[in-house]
């Protein structure tokens, strides 16, 4: 493993921690890569990482806890948890099939926000609201993957629940389950 790790690092570099465990075992564990590049930190076990789309996964967990609970429903319409929401005809279900139609966030939106801060899902959904883009495809008709719907889910997380979006995932999956990292 460790042979083609490295060979593959000195002919395609990438950055990354590689960590392989069995029964408990560490088998093999190593950084490639910096950190930060331009100032050549090497990248270590301790360095964390966005972990972005993989995310979605734990959103989808946080709203089946809320159906579970019995305050959700998957067909109930977005607007129902987000009174604001812009578009009427979009169930819960719809963001978490990919199957809205929503915006494109990275081609029709992104572009458009402050880059100046951070912005997050409130911000997103006041431009949405402002600027009336049409949806790509009636909802429930196409497959598009589309990452500001996981957003709307989290919004969703936090109405329902009064907690904030990191408070909720806390408290309801890590630490049950004793992730620590």
């Amino acid at each position: 493993i460790q042979y083609i790790l490295d060979s593959t690092y000195s002919s395609s570099p990438f950055f990354g921690n590689v960590l392989i465990t069995k029964n408990n075992k560490v088998l093999f564990e190593k950084s490639y890569g910096y950190s930060d590049a331009p100032n050549k930190i090497a990248l270590t076990n301790e360095n964390s990482f966005q972990v972005a789309s993989i995310s979605k996964q734990f959103t989808a967990t946080g709203i089946m806890i809320l159906k579970n609970k019995g305050v959700l429903e998957y067909d109930s319409l977005v607007c129902k948890y987000i009174s604001i929401f812009p578009y009427k005809n979009i169930t819960v279900r719809h963001l978490l099939t990919h199957s809205s139609g929503l915006p494109n966030f990275w081609d029709d939106i992104t572009h458009n926000l402050d880059a100046t801060r951070s912005n997050g899902n409130k911000d997103v959904l006041e431009y949405l609201i402002q600027h009336q883009l049409p949806l790509q495809f009636e909802p429930g008709t196409k497959f598009q993957y589309a990452d500001i719907g996981y957003d709307f889910l989290a919004t969703i997380i936090e109405n329902i629940s009064g907690l904030s979006y990191q408070e909720f995932m806390y408290l309801n999956i890590f630490k049950p389950l004793k992730m620590k990292n």
